[in-house]
């Protein structure tokens, strides 16, 4: 896995799609195998952007990168495209984020 970084001296300004929220909690347990993401909150985010799952481990290496193939609930549910490669624990310590 190779580890990239973009390091600031000065100001930043990105531009893009204002969201309602740029990161969620998980709201329940994400299993391996599974592609169902239960959301603490509705996201306004829509099929076919890339989303990060980041690890409840100690392995960096489990946190997943993959795309939303359908939003459900009001944004409260997500379906990826691909199933989860590992368990992704949803005891406020996950963080989903586009």
């Amino acid at each position: 896995m190779t580890l990239n970084f973009l390091g600031i001296y000065g100001d930043l300004k990105l531009h893009g799609k204002a969201h309602n929220h740029v990161w969620v909690k998980l709201a329940e347990t994400a299993f391996a195998n599974s592609n169902t993401l239960y959301l603490e909150q509705g996201v306004d985010w829509s099929v076919g952007m890339e989303i990060v799952i980041t690890t409840t481990s100690y392995e960096f290496g489990e946190t997943e990168i993959h795309t939303i193939a359908e939003v459900l609930n009001n944004g409260a549910t997500l379906i990826t495209e691909e199933s989860l490669h590992y368990v992704h624990l949803g005891m406020n310590t996950v963080t989903v984020v586009i």
